[in-house]
């Protein structure tokens, strides 16, 4: 869901030459020249219309824009991704900015750029929301560099969405283990959280778990149905938490029955991060029935709540290889000189396979 409100640009109720698009306010500060909102209709990534912002004759300390506050629509602690698409279209002695800005937060830069594209670019940025965070705010604004900044930047399909991480390891980690070109910048951030979320899956689908399967307390809950035979036990994929338990007892597609936990049943194993299997309590008055899609299970699903240390060594290893491949221009060999030998980069690293080898693994038959 957008938490950015009209984030696609399509309402335009109050006008569509300097103007805002509905829910959206205009930012700005002009001592100097002139400066415009509108509605645009042909340099458009998606739908009808997009957000136009000429510019002409700025001073330096100028600005033009849109705002909007997003704080209300945010829960705080959780992690989100700002995207969009922009165009810069010749903007002289300025650049393009598209952020978001919080009072604890600071400023989280999707675009800070002079540089002219041709076409619409995507740009991003993630972001947590600070627990203390008092205002948070969007904006998308052309900012001169110097007097006389003129010209024209596209705005469309602004988005703020939850960010699912389900990351294996964290930025921090990876910096710890490289050199000092890699420990600091915004820029190596995303970069890294790339990385790190491409070894995460890669570590799932080599051990055949589904995503996520090692951080599943970043996921949401989610709905699964299950066919059930007549008893007390029932296996389940591997669970981490159930929220909602439910039986259709007819098979009339409602469930009508709410079992809870620890009074109608016990999850199993009992020593473990997960369970996959469901027993009805001794002394229960509960039963399953036998049918189809007669069990509704609202919960989160996977192994871990929290990356074992083993799963982090893996990713860790993982990115910090890529990392070094990429500064050797993605040589299948490189040489260690102390060693005399040269090592070859197309399989898992060693250590990562060993790792692997003795981590539980998703049996896949067929």
């Amino acid at each position: 869901m957008n938490a950015i409100l009209n984030g696609y640009l399509e309402d335009w109720s109050s006008g569509v030459v300097d103007a805002q698009p509905d829910a959206w306010a205009d930012y700005e500060a002009i001592t100097v020249g002139v400066g415009s909102n509108n509605q645009e209709s042909t340099q458009v990534k998606e739908g009808v219309y997009a957000l136009r912002i000429d510019v002409a004759g700025l001073a330096a300390a100028d600005y033009k824009g849109i705002e909007q506050p997003i704080l209300a629509r945010l829960i705080k602690g959780d992690s989100y991704i700002l995207s969009g698409w922009v165009k810069n279209a010749l903007i002289t002695n300025g650049k393009v900015q598209f952020y978001v800005v919080g009072a604890v937060l600071g400023t989280a830069y999707a675009l800070d750029s002079g540089v002219a594209n041709a076409d619409y670019t995507l740009c991003s940025i993630a972001f947590t929301v600070p627990l203390l965070e008092t205002s948070l705010s969007v904006f998308c604004v052309v900012k001169p560099t110097a007097p006389a900044c003129s010209g024209t930047a596209y705005f469309d399909n602004l988005i703020i969405e939850a960010r699912v991480e389900c990351n294996y390891c964290e930025p921090a980690d990876i910096k710890a283990h490289m050199e000092v070109q890699w420990t600091s910048g915004g820029k190596v951030d995303v970069l890294l959280d790339d990385l790190i979320a491409s070894a995460s899956r890669l570590i799932d689908n080599e051990l055949h778990w589904p995503d996520c399967h090692f951080a599943a307390g970043d996921l949401t809950d989610q709905t699964r149905y299950f066919d059930t035979q007549a008893g007390s036990e029932m296996w389940i994929p591997r669970c981490i938490s159930i929220t909602t338990f439910k039986i259709d007892t007819n098979g009339d597609g409602t469930y009508d029955q709410t079992w809870t936990q620890g009074t109608h049943f016990v999850v199993w194993p009992y020593d473990q991060t997960y369970f996959d299997k469901i027993i009805v309590k001794e002394g229960a008055s509960r039963s399953f029935p036998t049918g189809q899609r007669r069990l509704e299970i609202v919960g989160k699903f996977g192994g871990y709540s929290v990356p074992p240390q083993k799963i982090k060594e893996a990713c860790v290893i993982t990115v910090a290889r890529w990392l070094k491949r990429a500064q050797q221009m993605y040589q299948d060999t490189g040489a260690i000189v102390e060693l005399g030998q040269l090592t070859y980069t197309k399989a898992l690293d060693p250590d990562v396979q060993e790792i692997l080898r003795v981590t539980a693994r998703r049996i896949v038959i067929g």
